[in-house]
């Protein structure tokens, strides 16, 4: 049997479109074949740094020949000790086996699809990202799930563009409410979350802000008197002064030097493990005694 292309439902990248209203349905939002543009923004919104996202209504970064829509990036919850419900600090629940007896434990992940589509809820607070769902808040652990982050071409080949991009803005009342994080990242492992930030205001702002707004210096994060440098931006985070929050989880937030660098500010963030102290140092240095 042979069908006419226009009978069918499925429409553009396979997605089905509405009879009545003429869209096509992508889930999160319609797109208008006709005008090649969605007819609401994207809410998650884009990032400065790669300027084709910042059009909240253009599709994958104005490349469709070559790219569908992603799916985002994922988290894990974290907790405290071993249970029922969590086993090395990520929230979950036991498999049962067949013949009644405890299986794998499969630790809960939050999707950025379901963050951004309101079913969970997700800030950036003094002690990392907080993710809310199920009337629970927990600390999220960023996540690259295979199954969930990747984007496939019109040829069903996999591609990684663009794919590890949600932006998060900071938690109320805590004084991070005016930045913006864009997160993407893990520091590979030994953190929890990592990725840029942006705020609107010069660095020396930016800097006089955080102080204000709770953050403090640890030793090795204060600047040594005639070298112009502290032991932390010499050996990690160059040209930069260091920002820290929180006891553990703790918000590090590296805002440049450079005195030509423009508003809005934008600098590197990611969240520690630990507070400074000998955990977080041995974790930092050797990337041992990370939790």
């Amino acid at each position: 049997m042979t069908y006419h292309y226009d009978a069918l439902r499925e429409k553009f990248t396979g997605k089905e479109r509405d009879s009545e209203s003429g869209l096509d349905n992508f889930g999160a939002r319609y797109d208008w074949s006709s005008m090649g543009r969605f007819m609401s923004p994207d809410p998650l919104g884009g990032h400065p740094q790669d300027p084709q996202t910042l059009n909240r209504y253009a599709y994958v970064r104005n490349n469709p020949v070559s790219l569908t829509d992603p799916t985002g990036l994922d988290f894990y919850l974290r907790c405290g000790d071993n249970s029922d419900t969590c086993q090395n600090h990520r929230v979950g629940s036991f498999a049962t086996n067949d013949d009644g007896s405890r299986g794998a434990f499969n630790a809960t992940v939050v999707t950025s699809d379901s963050i951004r589509n309101g079913d969970n809820s997700a800030t950036v607070g003094p002690n990392g990202v907080e993710v809310t769902t199920g009337g629970k808040t927990y600390t999220g652990e960023y996540f690259e799930n295979p199954d969930s982050i990747k984007m496939e071409n019109v040829n069903g080949e996999s591609t990684f563009v663009d794919h590890n991009q949600i932006t998060l803005g900071g938690k109320a009342g805590s004084g991070l409410e005016n930045f913006s994080f864009f997160v993407n990242g893990n520091c590979s492992g030994t953190c929890l979350t990592s990725g840029t930030f942006d705020f609107n205001s010069t660095p020396d702002q930016t800097r006089n802000y955080l102080d204000a707004h709770g953050a403090f210096r640890s030793i090795v994060d204060r600047t040594i008197p005639l070298y112009g440098a502290s032991l932390d931006e010499e050996f990690f985070h160059q040209g930069t002064t260091q920002h820290r929050f929180g006891e553990g989880p703790s918000l590090h937030v590296s805002v440049p030097r450079d005195p030509k660098a423009t508003v809005p500010t934008m600098g590197l963030f990611h969240v520690d493990k630990d507070a400074p102290g000998l955990a977080h140092a041995g974790c930092a240095w050797f990337g041992v005694g990370c939790h």
